[in-house]
């Protein structure tokens, strides 16, 4: 039986380090979170290979219009009193369901520490949008696309060369 994928993101983390989401705060914290939400949305379907998505924010769901789901396949949920998003990720993390494989979406040190040592596949904001900008080319029929490049990875060779290299490198 094939494990779930689940993928979660540290949102205020993401929308600090994405030059594109960076703009958007300059308008208000908001327009950034909506903007996180909905490339999320995008990137889950063009991929279609996670089960469970969730981003992570610190603070409360008061502020946040259009309740804790406000885009399809993708979970808003916002650290409890007294508690950071880092450590909800964590959290979430630890509780690790033994039929699950997880993502997590990072450049927080702690965040990414924290990941690995619960067997989480960790990425990096860059390799996030990275991946975000070639899901919109495909999906806009490779779209500013010379026609030379390679061929994109699937999630699984992506996931067996990380898994090879987490094992040559003693990670």
């Amino acid at each position: 039986m094939d494990k779930l994928r689940i993928c979660i993101v540290d949102g205020y983390n993401v929308i600090h380090k994405a030059p594109e989401l960076r703009k958007l705060l300059e308008g208000n914290l908001l327009s950034a979170r909506e903007g996180l939400v909905r490339q999320c949305a995008e990137w889950c379907s063009q991929r279609g290979d996670f089960s469970k998505f969730y981003v992570v924010f610190d603070g409360d769901s008061s502020v946040a219009p259009g309740g804790s789901n406000p885009a399809p396949g993708v979970n808003v949920i916002y650290s409890r009193s007294h508690e950071t998003a880092d450590e909800r990720i964590v959290e979430l993390v630890e509780e690790r369901r033994p039929d699950c494989e997880y993502t997590v979406i990072s450049n927080d040190r702690y965040v990414r520490d924290k990941a690995r040592e619960a067997r989480a596949t960790v990425m990096s904001v860059q390799e996030f949008c990275a991946t975000l900008g070639r899901t919109r080319r495909q999906g806009t029929g490779g779209a500013g696309s010379s026609g030379s490049e390679k061929a994109d990875l699937t999630p699984g060779q992506e996931k067996a060369i990380t898994d090879s290299l987490r094992q040559e490198w003693g990670v």
